[in-house]
């Protein structure tokens, strides 16, 4: 449970928060040591005590008894940790000053000016789709079969910033595809993990999205594009290619006034040219070849109506762990 309560502390309040055992517990009487269990917490720079209750808790005016026996033998502050406060005994506390937290996230802590209430409501991040850099993390991790990843050594292997990275790794862990434990030498690293396939696909499908949102047509490949769409299944399967080869960009690397590009719409289909998809993240990061990646070729084609196109999909993924047809 103490774990617990620090994975939240951590997640949601400071990246630094500890909890350890209280060194001078031995101060206090057999009873109170029978019926609580001690710990020194550091939350926001501020030391405090943590009092876990290991029985039924007693009535407020107990509570704050035992907690003035506890303040004999520090000077930092004394909070209550339990887990099976009602309404009723919460509303009680608040009303009497004394401090509490819970491993939900419920918690007063007046001399911090902390009082969440409802913990998990405020901080739980609401979202239809990922976010690019949070799409980007789901397929990675995906796509090098990896268990395990901080996002330290996620931000070094794609170039991203650490705390894009992390805010990536923090959205897959509110869609409940990612749990991590804290390491590390000073016990502040969060090292994440996923769950296997085929579930980890299965439960993001809701949040994943097609990777770009807009096309242009150009008479010539942007440097850095990667083969993408339709190409891609007529490059590996017997499909026809499309009449104008399909190739992928990060849109941050391409220049929206090259000369290249096509502008009047009337001649796309009178000439040679390329259809460009400008994605909202960079292919590169996931393909380990000239063409895009698996999972983004599926997230671009999923919803054609094209039976042939259906068909060299399946093709090409079947055999795939996460892909389930």
């Amino acid at each position: 449970m103490v774990n617990e309560l620090l994975n939240y502390i951590k997640e949601n309040i400071d990246d630094y928060g500890d909890i350890k055992a209280w060194g001078d517990v031995h101060q206090l009487t057999l009873f109170m040591r029978s019926n609580y269990d001690y710990f020194e917490m550091t939350i926001l720079n501020q030391k405090c005590i943590l009092m876990k209750s290991m029985n039924e808790l007693p009535g407020v005016d107990q509570v704050i008894k035992h907690i003035q026996q506890i303040k004999h033998h520090t000077e930092y502050p004394v909070v209550l940790h339990h887990d099976g406060l009602t309404r009723y005994r919460r509303k009680s506390l608040i009303k009497s000053r004394v401090p509490f937290i819970m491993t939900d996230g419920q918690m007063y802590l007046p001399f911090l000016g902390l009082n969440l209430y409802h913990g998990p409501e405020l901080n739980k991040n609401k979202f239809d789709v990922f976010s690019p850099v949070a799409q980007l993390a789901f397929i990675y991790l995906n796509n090098h079969k990896l268990s395990m990843i901080s996002a330290t050594d996620f931000a070094q292997e794609t170039g991203l910033t650490t705390m894009s990275a992390s805010r990536a790794l923090n959205e897959l862990f509110d869609a409940t595809l990612l749990s991590y434990e804290i390491k590390g030498k000073t016990n502040r690293s969060k090292v994440y993990q996923r769950i296997s396939n085929p579930e980890y696909f299965n439960k993001a499908k809701k949040y994943l999205r097609r990777p770009y949102k807009k096309v242009v047509y150009t008479t010539k490949v942007p440097e850095n594009a990667l083969i993408a769409g339709e190409s891609v299944l007529s490059e590996l399967t017997l499909l026809n290619s499309p009449q104008h080869p399909v190739y992928a960009i990060y849109k941050n690397e391409f220049d929206m006034k090259s000369d290249f590009i096509v502008t009047n719409k009337d001649l796309i289909n009178d000439i040679f040219c390329y259809e460009i998809q400008l994605w909202d993240y960079n292919p590169r990061l996931l393909s380990t070849n000239n063409r895009v990646d698996h999972v983004s070729l599926y997230l671009t084609l999923q919803n054609s109506h094209d039976d042939r196109i259906k068909q060299a999909l399946d093709e090409i993924l079947r055999g795939e762990e996460w892909y389930t047809g």
